[in-house]
């Protein structure tokens, strides 16, 4: 299942890529890739694997949603005045807040990762970072996706739609408005 999300997610590049939006890029790429594999699988009788993209996919939409949240956190503390000892004791006490979670209720709700792993994996600015970068507004994809009848094709057609239609070079905010309307 994975490799077949694998060659699908980079597939994906060559579908719709937006220059100098990363994020965006792999996110995308990372949503079809697992939907792309679910629909690969059922169309041929699999549901195992089927299964198993599907809830993989729910394990990624988990994740996102928490390094977000940790992110969130680490940029309201590096925007406060704080330096030194001082940042250093918030920054434990965040990490240290993520690895329970990790280890706890988040960890513990994953469906095809072994909680174990992210609990004793280090984890720093670097790793937050890394995790974004293929974990941004997934919620938000799927939420497409089911506004367009849970097809894949017809999903990546209306974010094509979406983006290529609104100036301003973010393309979530293009996927945040509604289908040919001008940006705010």
């Amino acid at each position: 299942m994975e490799l077949v999300a694998t060659v699908i997610h980079e597939l994906t590049h060559n579908t719709l890529y937006v220059k100098s939006e990363t994020s965006f890029n792999e996110s995308f790429a990372s949503f079809v890739g697992y939907r792309g594999a679910e629909a690969f699988f059922r169309s041929r009788g699999d549901s195992v694997d089927a299964r198993r993209a599907a809830a993989r996919w729910r394990d990624e939409r988990t994740l996102d949603v928490f390094y977000a949240e940790l992110a969130r956190r680490l940029d309201s503390a590096y925007a406060g005045n704080l330096s030194g000892a001082a940042l250093a004791r918030v920054r434990a006490t965040l990490f240290g807040w993520a690895r329970a979670e990790l280890g706890g209720p988040v960890g513990q709700a994953l469906e095809t990762y072994d909680w174990r792993w992210f609990a004793r994996e280090p984890l720093n600015n670097a790793v937050v970072i890394a995790q974004r970068i293929y974990r941004m507004n997934l919620n938000l994809f799927d939420e497409l996706y089911l506004q367009n009848g849970a097809d894949i094709a017809e999903t990546i057609r209306a974010i094509e739609v979406r983006i290529f239609t609104r100036s301003g070079g973010d393309p979530y905010a293009a996927l945040y408005s509604r289908p040919g309307m001008p940006p705010d």
